[in-house]
């Protein structure tokens, strides 16, 4: 949700040997494009864990969207660069104006990446064959049901050297207009739920992790992403905490953000 931050490009992250952590520190490391399908195989994001998270079989009983996601790469080449940039974009939407408008937020987040890349590089060694910078991304799909998708978008950048960066974005849509909704949007407009599910993340945070900076509370541009169980608030690497506990994410079942009876997304506009 939030756009791509220079500050936190310029973050560093350990690197073995120059290859990205895939062990105990899975959460902070760069992950190849997958796409997850079927829907029901949705990423497991328990709520407060510091370890790594892993797909998991998910029975759901919703109607799924109708909607296609390609995926797409990127054709950028940069100089003694190792590019390797996946996004997805989708089709099959009765309003081509709402799959327009999601397609250009995905592609546009690219754009931004490579911009500031190549910004981010003036201030380090220029890269050789024999040592090249590396520029990565992927996605997944974590939420294709109620006429509303929800992706994870994560990249990688390292200029040279045994330091990198990554950096994770969730984006949930309307299918039905192309809108990219807000946590308020998912708390269906509820100002309370928002200020008590703030409160909770900022004691767990708390609780669970070395806080390292003092917890601001959510915000209309909060990160997180929806699964078929439920909402996942989650935060940047660096942005409360140290290197290795990645990125904190907590999870909320619908039931415990929404009223009484209530159904996910029931107050979205059809079209």
């Amino acid at each position: 949700m939030k756009p791509w931050n220079s500050a936190l490009l310029a973050a560093g992250i350990l690197i073995g040997g120059g290859s990205v952590w895939q062990g105990s520190f899975a959460q902070a490391a760069f992950v190849p494009s997958k796409v997850t399908t079927p829907i029901e195989i949705a990423l497991k994001a328990e709520g407060n864990s510091k370890g790594s998270t892993s797909p998991t079989l998910i029975s759901s009983k919703v109607k799924q969207s109708k909607v296609k996601v390609l995926s797409t790469t990127a054709k950028v080449q940069i100089k003694n660069t190792e590019v390797d940039l996946k996004y997805p974009q989708v089709s099959g939407l009765n309003n081509k104006k709402a799959e327009s408008a999601i397609n250009k937020v995905l592609k546009n987040e690219v754009d931004a990446l490579v911009a500031d890349f190549k910004k981010e590089a003036k201030g380090f060694e220029k890269p050789t064959a024999e040592r090249p910078h590396e520029l990565m991304s992927s996605y997944e799909v974590m939420y294709n049901e109620n006429g509303v998708i929800s992706f994870v978008t994560s990249s990688y950048a390292i200029h040279g050297g045994a330091n990198g960066r990554n950096i994770r974005n969730g984006h949930t849509f309307a299918l039905s207009t192309g809108k990219e909704l807000t946590l308020y949007d998912v708390l269906q407009n509820s100002k309370s739920m928002l200020d008590k599910l703030s409160k909770n993340v900022g004691e767990q945070l708390e609780a669970k992790y070395n806080v390292r900076s003092e917890y601001k509370g959510l915000d209309k541009d909060q990160d997180f992403y929806v699964t078929p169980k439920g909402v996942v608030v989650f935060f940047q690497q660096y942005e409360y905490t140290s290197r290795v506990e990645g990125f904190p994410e907590f999870t909320f079942k619908y039931k415990e953000v929404l009223p009484k009876g209530a159904v996910p997304f029931s107050n979205l506009k059809k079209k």
